[in-house]
């Protein structure tokens, strides 16, 4: 029957052992010959053909009182793929067709067996046997390169039905195959994704698009979202009609919450650099406001009434500032003052404050890890972040609760996430408050945003506060919420490398009399005047600028005993400008003032004396008196 097969085994399965001799005489001449071997029960054909030593079976449809199409069933059930012909002498054009629906290969009644007729049947068998097992060999190859690729594959009708389905879809949808190949594909889609995916479909149908390719979001079983890439082909038949779609999957959740991530850093550092900005002009209006009210009050002393106002204009300014520094926290743009600390120390030191912050009705629980490691971080920024979040966890508890707060210790894998490799300490921070929703969760972060309507006593800054001084310490914040099932927010810090570092106390400086003078670089007309006042009624000499590219002929032409500049300004920024300067008075002192302490431009000269906009007239003089002392009469002049 073929060149490449040396031998064909047949299995006989036919209760009457004389039909086996017949064949072997009929089939004596067949090349290549064939072998015949016979069983005469179902039993015994199940177990032979289970065996696999066979090319070809034929079936005899009756076995005494047992059915043939019996035996042909089960093999198929059990995925045996020998193929199978059937054998009868009854004349019966409807059991041929159920053979064939039952899945034999041929049919041949035994009143018809001539020998060229029989050979033909077993050739065909025989050739479909290896055409079945070439398909199956290039299936599992499309299998392998399809896992390797990630790609599952479907097979969808016209009507939206799933026809065929990959095991690997079935595990990431949630469903078994049976389940799967009841639904309608449209069943599966996110809602808001439906419109979409019809679109694209009425495309498809178009002829004159092959494919189209389009992401989208699929409900699992379990009511989980799982995004999928996805890749539609119409099949075609004869005359163009169509009649099936092909669909390669691709599931990419994991990359599509990556890239929100993403969105949402991006997101956040945009509205911190605003942030920032904003605070920037406000310190600066405020650095006019307060130092104003601090001069009219001193004038006023007199005139109770008048100083009282103004006092209550400087109380509002001063709240102003609060709220403004907290802004810089949020943009990561405020001075801190790290030290190597115990996240235990801190939490055991805020016990009590807590608890009256918390009330009788909410209960406080505190679970503290001994083996938490130390963090390099600002303790009073510690503090605040707690009682920020123990304030929100209030008023998520308006009937009590409990609030928990933990600290652990957990390794940071490698490339993963924003925090370093090793060792870090968590505080998680877990209230059984209301909880919140996604879109609620989504946003909590923001500066100003807010779940209390309006005058509802809320700046919105809290949380933004505590992700400002997060990130700003090295860390990493997340949250875990839901409706009616509380709110976990979870703090991470990198384990700090150093020890525990003990402050030592500063020595007292002798600060000497208020004389020199002093120019000052500040663009800012409101900001410049106040400061020279201040200056001039501190017993300064001031010579004065709003271009810092003129402060270089101004020092060239009089004796200046200090350098006080703005940090951000047009044309050249200053600690630019110090550069330029101490290039020909390398002794110069120099102070920056800025209402936007964290400004890149002061990256290089970290150490440098600082006064934060908005200063007081006393914290300014305080300042450039302190430094003036450090030199001697002479020593700095140029």
């Amino acid at each position: 029957m073929s060149g490449e097969q040396t031998v064909t085994r047949l299995l006989l399965v036919d209760d009457d052992a004389r039909f086996g001799d017949y064949l072997r005489v009929m089939l004596g001449r067949s090349v290549p010959p064939v072998t015949v071997d016979v069983v005469g029960t179902v039993e015994a054909a199940q177990r032979e053909l289970a065996g696999g030593r066979h090319h070809v079976c034929l079936l005899d449809y009756r076995l005494g009182e047992e059915d043939g199409l019996d035996v042909l069933r089960a093999a198929r059930a059990r995925g045996i793929r020998t193929p199978i012909v059937l054998l009868t002498g009854e004349s019966d054009p409807a059991l041929e067709f159920r053979a064939l629906e039952e899945g034999a290969t041929d049919y041949l009644n035994k009143a018809d067996l001539a020998p060229a007729r029989v050979e033909h049947a077993l050739r065909r068998a025989v050739a479909r046997r290896r055409a079945d097992a070439a398909l199956r060999e290039r299936e599992l190859r499309v299998a392998d390169a399809e896992n390797f690729a990630l790609v599952m594959r479907a097979t969808v009708g016209l009507d939206d039905r799933w026809l065929k389905v990959s095991p690997r879809l079935c595990d990431v949808l949630g469903y078994t195959e049976e389940e799967l190949l009841r639904l309608p594909l449209i069943a599966l889609i996110h809602p808001d994704d439906v419109e979409g995916c019809n679109e694209e479909r009425r495309r498809l149908m178009d002829q004159h698009v092959r494919t189209v390719e389009l992401d989208r979001r699929y409900v699992r079983k379990d009511g989980g979202i799982v995004w999928m890439y996805q890749n539609c082909s119409l099949v075609r038949v004869e005359d163009d009609i169509p009649c099936e779609m092909l669909v390669y999957f691709r599931d990419i959740t994991a990359q599509k919450r990556l890239q929100e991530q993403l969105g949402q850093a991006q997101k956040m550092a945009a509205i911190g650099q605003l942030a920032g900005g904003v605070a920037h002009d406000f310190n600066n209006l405020l650095t006019a406001i307060l130092g104003y009210a601090e001069l009219l009050k001193d004038r006023l002393s007199d005139t109770p009434d008048i100083c009282a106002d103004v006092e209550e204009i400087r109380k509002a300014g001063v709240t102003a500032a609060a709220l403004t520094e907290q802004l810089l926290v949020f943009s990561r743009k405020r001075l801190i003052r790290p030290e190597v600390l115990s996240l235990n120390a801190v939490v055991e030191g805020m016990r009590s404050l807590l608890q009256r912050l918390l009330g009788e009705d909410i209960a406080l629980e505190l679970a503290l890890a001994s083996d938490a490691p130390r963090i390099q971080a600002d303790p009073v920024q510690i503090q605040q972040v707690l009682l920020n979040l123990a304030t929100n966890a209030r008023e998520a508890m308006p009937r009590g609760g409990r609030l928990t707060v933990q600290t652990s210790r957990v390794e940071a894998p490698a490339g993963r996430g924003p925090l370093p490799a090793g060792p870090c300490a968590v505080l998680t921070v877990r209230d059984s408050g209301v909880g919140m929703d996604a879109a609620t969760r989504a946003r909590i972060f923001e500066p100003f945003f807010t779940t209390k309507p309006a005058g509802g006593g809320s700046s919105g800054l809290g949380l933004a506060t505590v992700y400002g001084i997060v990130q700003q310490s090295g860390g990493d914040i997340t949250c875990d919420s839901a409706p009616g099932a509380g709110t976990t927010f979870t703090q991470t810090f990198p384990a700090s490398a150093k020890g525990a570092v003990e402050a030592k106390a500063a020595a007292p400086r002798a600060v000497r009399p208020a004389t020199g003078t002093i120019l000052l670089v500040e663009d800012r007309d409101d900001v410049r005047a106040l400061t020279r006042r201040v200056l001039e009624r501190g017993g300064y000499g001031v010579v004065d600028t709003g271009d810092p590219l003129a402060a270089r002929a101004l020092i060239a032409s009089r004796p200046i005993d200090l350098l006080l500049t703005d940090v951000v300004m047009p044309g050249l920024n200053g600690p630019d400008l110090a550069r330029l300067i101490r290039a020909d008075h390398p002794a110069l002192p120099v102070i920056f003032m800025s209402g936007f302490p964290g400004h890149e431009a002061l990256d290089d000269v970290a150490d440098a004396p600082f006064v934060h906009k908005p200063f007081t007239p006393a914290a300014l003089l305080a300042k450039v008196g302190e430094l003036l002392s450090e030199r001697s009469p002479a020593g700095g002049r140029p």
